[in-house]
């Protein structure tokens, strides 16, 4: 029985470094989830772990319990081999002369108190809950090199938020020219206007009054005027009239910035307006998409039967 804890504790020992390694090697990995998993995995061995030697302790100290008390008044003429205790038990008896009969003279109500020590293990575990509040003493209030419950909080509410804000940038990059929505977003709006002023601003004009490129400001366009067309003139270019193609230079997320801050371009009053080009098709909207129609089968088939 003993070997086999021995050795159980052992694995234990050994697999926890590993399970360690990789839980570390995958927090540095992008995808969080996995890095939780083997972190609750971790926390599941050492538990384990925790629950073996506390069941290893209950066992001996049932035994233990059985030698000493229980053989005398239940099983008075069975006869047990002597005990015979390792010190890493915590279990032997703690009385030099193994007598276990001596009556304190204490009688309530007919039960009386014998001269028992307690178990070392019991005392090894006082003795380490002493230690433990010293070092957890030191380590909190003293050196404060620990951190408090509001600290782990803190630093856990910024993990969080760091974590969302990279979901966020995930969700906001996948979007499309078939999926683009116009925005009104303040954050939106002041991210697309800076990437309006940096790149667009010195075909189009600063104010969208147009300069080499066209007037952003009035109801003509050239290229569609819904947010999806927007958003693919501005992803792939027009080549032909001397526009580029900002895909590698601009991600997803920050080309709908763009094609948002253009949308309240419209109707505003440019200091020098260039002249209307393309086709007149007024504000900025959202694109519109045509529901596919669908044939009731059912209901033609009620009908020719009716015929």
């Amino acid at each position: 029985m003993k070997r086999i804890i021995l050795l159980s504790l052992a694995i234990l020992l050994l697999w926890g470094p590993a399970l360690a390694q990789n839980a570390s090697a995958s927090a540095s990995a992008p995808d969080a989830s996995v890095a939780l998993a083997n972190q609750l995995l971790l926390l599941l061995y050492v538990l384990a772990g925790v629950v073996l030697v506390l069941v290893f302790a209950t066992v001996l100290m049932l035994d233990y319990i059985f030698r000493t008390q229980f053989q005398r008044s239940i099983f008075p003429k069975l006869s047990l081999p002597a005990l015979h205790w390792s010190w890493w038990t915590g279990l032997k008896p703690a009385r030099a002369t193994g007598t276990f009969d001596e009556d304190l003279g204490h009688d309530y109500d007919g039960i009386t108190e014998l001269d028992n020590s307690a178990p070392p293990l019991f005392n090894y575990i006082l003795y380490g809950t002493i230690l433990f509040a010293v070092v957890y003493l030191v380590n909190y209030h003293v050196l404060g090199t620990g951190e408090s419950q509001v600290q782990e909080y803190l630093v856990g509410s910024n993990e969080l938020d760091s974590l969302r804000a990279k979901q966020a940038l995930l969700v906001a990059n996948r979007v499309d020219e078939k999926t683009v929505m116009l925005s009104k977003e303040p954050k939106v709006l002041a991210a697309g206007e800076a990437t309006y002023v940096r790149l667009c601003a010195v075909c189009h004009g600063t104010d969208g009054g147009g300069k080499i490129g066209p007037n952003m400001t009035d109801d003509y366009w050239l290229h569609g005027n819904t947010a999806g067309r927007m958003f693919a003139t501005i992803q792939k270019g027009v080549p032909a009239k001397g526009m580029i193609s900002w895909e590698s230079q601009l991600s997803p997320a920050q080309i709908a910035e763009v094609t948002s801050y253009i949308a309240t371009l419209h109707g505003t009053k440019p200091a020098a307006p260039k002249a209307p080009e393309g086709i007149l098709l007024g504000a900025p909207r959202d694109s519109v998409r045509t529901p596919v129609p669908v044939l009731d089968t059912t209901r033609t088939a009620v009908l020719s039967i009716n015929r």
